[in-house]
């Protein structure tokens, strides 16, 4: 049987844990085959971006040494995680570094587009992913793979990209599987892929987690494993409540609601080639390895909790929109929605009334809102509304028991926290509501206090 072991950039953060994420990989290999797939070394990316948006304005002095600074990271990280093969690490390293010296250099006359932006992000998993391969080729034979060398293939949208599963099957059973045949572990990139004319782009921050679910769904894998820094999906974000417990199984259309709304442990996209496939993902941490974590089914095993888990997303803005023209009237929705997809921006929340819908849209798009509110107001007056958070509480089991909202806004109100617009969604799995930003973490904490009382 196959598993695919993703490890996120805190599991690969130095030598040490990379070499712990090796002997991981080596003892599953004992009994099952073992794909891996890396994100960067935890900061890198960020570091990358930051240095791509102001290459502009640098010196080719100041490219030298920020490329010579992510140069040592890695060549020190490689130093201890590496005996057999540091010398072929080492290499690889240093033409890295001269590969991206180059395409920082040339940005300083064309600028940062689209194409050159995902280029220097995907760096980061290129360094990463030859110091794993070499970590694990200590222990047992292994090959590494860059996603952007034909093998995971996204159309040309460079802000939104979306797979190409039938390209990508194809070349992963051209490539990975003959290796998986011979025994050889291969090591493939996260984050990045190539378009069909063979240029690099990637998949969007934390898309790691999705490249290993389409590796995973091309391989027909017996399971995906998602390694981080946490025991699994825990019941609130314990940075918000200490005291949440972990979740240990849970369903797909439960966890895709969590990752949307707020929850850090998945991309929101991760989970859908492992749905059509219907292979469990299973989220581990690599430094409590005994953890038997949260699987992820497509339909969880029924539980007593009607509720698994509170979560916020933060950042939000409401659009408040009213018109007398939806009264009695049809197609005014289909307006508004297809001015927002035009522009290319998504909607969080939906709630209407008989002349009115609300809607959250995420505050990071707000720079690009001034046309969308142009075109709002020749058909209804609009109001935008800043600093907002959503609060969704999630759970199969509200399907089958009545009162849930209830017991939400009651718990709310006993606490003073405003409850601006709610919504519930066909799926009955999610129920949200927009408060002040200030309050989405004590939100959280009552809300978890209401549902989860044994965990106090």
């Amino acid at each position: 049987m196959t598993i695919v072991m993703k490890f996120g950039g805190t599991s690969v953060a130095d030598g040490e844990k990379m070499k712990t994420a090796a002997a991981l990989v080596s003892d599953t290999a004992e009994k099952d085959d073992v794909v891996v797939v890396t994100s960067a070394m935890a900061g890198i990316t960020d570091l990358l971006l930051d240095t791509a948006k102001n290459v502009c304005s640098m010196k080719e002095r100041d490219i030298v040494k920020f490329v010579d600074k992510i140069k040592k990271r890695h060549l020190d990280a490689a130093s201890i995680a590496v005996v057999k093969n540091i010398d072929k690490i080492t290499s690889a390293i240093e033409r890295r570094s001269a590969e991206l010296t180059e395409t920082l250099m040339n940005m300083m006359d064309t600028g940062l587009t689209d194409q050159f932006g995902d280029r220097v992000a995907s760096f980061g998993e290129k360094f990463s992913s030859a110091i794993l391969c070499g970590a694990i080729s200590d222990l047992r034979h292994s090959d590494w793979h860059h996603g952007d060398n034909d093998l995971i293939v996204v159309d040309t949208d460079f802000i939104n990209p979306e797979p190409d599963m039938a390209a990508t099957k194809e070349n992963v059973g051209k490539r990975i599987v003959p290796q998986i045949k011979k025994g050889i572990i291969p090591v493939i990139t996260g984050y990045m892929g190539c378009t069909h004319d063979g240029q690099t782009t990637t998949l969007g921050r934390g898309s790691s987690d999705l490249i290993s679910s389409i590796v995973g769904a091309c391989l027909d894998a017996e399971e995906i494993q998602i390694w981080t820094d946490v025991d699994g999906i825990l019941t609130a974000d314990p940075k918000v409540v200490p005291d949440s417990k972990l979740i240990p199984s849970i369903s797909f259309s439960e966890a895709g609601e969590l990752a949307y709304f707020g929850a850090k442990v998945l991309h929101p996209k991760t989970l859908l080639p492992a749905v059509k496939n219907e292979i469990p993902v299973r989220i581990l941490n690599t430094q409590n390895p005994s953890s038997t974590g949260t699987v992820i089914f497509r339909e969880a095993e029924r539980t007593p909790e009607v509720v698994k888990a509170v979560t916020s997303k933060k950042g939000v803005t409401m659009l408040d929109i009213v018109s007398t023209k939806m009264l009695a009237a049809h197609g005014f929705l289909a307006k508004v929605f297809e001015i927002f997809g035009r522009h290319g921006i998504s909607i969080d929340m939906v709630s209407t009334t008989e002349v009115s819908v609300s809607l959250t849209i995420d505050s990071r798009v707000n720079g690009r809102m001034k046309p969308v509110m142009k075109e709002l107001r020749q058909i209804s007056d609009v109001r935008m509304v800043r600093d907002k958070a959503l609060v969704c509480v999630v759970g199969d089991g509200m399907r089958m028991v009545p009162g849930t909202a209830g017991r939400i806004f009651s718990c709310l109100g006993r606490h003073g926290i405003n409850v601006e617009c709610i919504s519930q969604g066909a799926s009955e799995v999610n129920i949200s509501s927009v408060v002040d930003e200030r309050y989405a973490d004590e939100a959280v904490r009552v809300l978890h206090d209401e549902f989860f009382p044994e965990a106090k």
